[in-house]
């Protein structure tokens, strides 16, 4: 896949002959490169700074597919073209998380800040827009939810320098703009050029599948991974968890599936409660075995974890069949 519109290549050669030689590695000269283009200022060069390995870990952080955090709804519009067409990294703005009305002497964007770093640990985080996300960011403690990049450029003139000054104190991997410089498309543009160097630089075996199955199968594995957002709390696999139920969320939404209404959203949530159920049965076995009882109640147990797959495995048809899914799967046991 060509990353890169000829026009765009066009506009970075010609940005390079301007810049002229500077003291920046290849991939911060690709991030310089494309904040020259995204803003049309060959002076932005003097305001860039890059933290020690800033760059380096965000291509890693990028490639392994962690989530982009942006402080607005323009910022996660910026980056999720290049997001879509490389790792697919799940996009999400932290007003997700935000009250609707700000609290007394706060923002919006303050509050949703603290919940989505709690809820996307080890996440890259674009902050173009709102210098106090930035501020509640560097209010937050380290350890498992501590952002793996901070791409900090907010722009203004209240409260940015403020913002800038205590980022730069930080020992937090960072790529900033000093002064009043910033907005959501440069956090954008920074991004895009780290998801584009990671893309061209990734190893070419390794496996990402894309797999076509029916759309029953894509919500039953969407209700699962919803119950392991609730349930699962080690932060490494709760990342993991997350990145996956973005992922396959992204594909339901492209599909016209993120809202769905009537009779397949009901259908949905059946589902999901059927997996709960199923849930709760397979952790109820496991303390039996632990236990080495193996009485009526194990073998009822038992006997209901194949009742509660017919039941979804009837919803998942009904389903597929509901939504005109192009598959639809089949199961098959003896006596059937």
């Amino acid at each position: 896949m060509d990353l890169d519109h000829p026009i765009f290549s066009e506009s970075v050669r010609r940005i390079r002959q301007w810049l002229g030689p500077t003291d920046l590695d290849p991939v911060q000269q690709e991030v310089l490169e494309r904040l020259v283009h995204s803003s049309g200022d060959l002076a932005i060069a003097s305001d860039l700074r890059f933290s020690a390995e800033a760059c380096a870990r965000g291509l890693q952080s990028l490639a392994a597919g962690s989530v982009i955090l942006t402080d607005t709804a323009m910022a996660a519009a910026a980056v999720t073209s290049m997001s879509r067409r490389t790792f697919a990294n799940p996009v999400r703005s932290i007003l997700e998380w935000a009250p609707a009305v700000a609290p007394p002497g706060g923002t919006r964007t303050a509050e949703g800040m603290a919940a989505a770093l709690a809820a996307c640990p080890g996440a890259v985080v674009l902050i173009g827009s709102a210098p106090t996300a930035l501020e509640r960011l560097l209010d937050q403690p380290g350890g498992a939810s501590q952002p793996a990049l901070v791409i900090g450029m907010p722009v203004g003139f209240v409260g940015v320098a403020e913002s800038k000054r205590r980022l730069a104190a930080s020992d937090l991997p960072q790529i900033r703009l000093e002064g009043s410089k910033g907005g959501a498309g440069l956090v954008g543009a920074t991004c895009n050029a780290l998801l584009r160097r990671a893309w061209l630089d990734r190893p070419r075996g390794a496996p990402r599948p894309l797999v076509p199955v029916a759309v029953g199968e894509l919500i039953d594995k969407l209700t699962i991974l919803a119950i392991k957002r609730e349930r699962i709390v080690e932060p490494e696999r709760a990342r993991h968890v997350l990145a996956e139920f973005d992922q396959l969320q992204a594909v339901a939404q492209q599909l016209g599936l993120g809202d769905i209404e009537g009779v397949v959203a009901e259908l949905g949530r059946q589902l999901e409660g059927v997996n709960r159920e199923l849930w709760d049965v397979e952790e109820a076995l496991r303390a039996q075995e632990r236990f080495g009882r193996f009485d009526a109640e194990f073998v009822a147990l038992a006997r209901s974890v194949y009742r509660l797959n017919d039941v979804r495995a009837a919803l998942k048809r009904r389903i597929n069949q509901s939504s005109g899914s192009a598959l639809v799967e089949e199961k098959s046991y003896g006596g059937d």
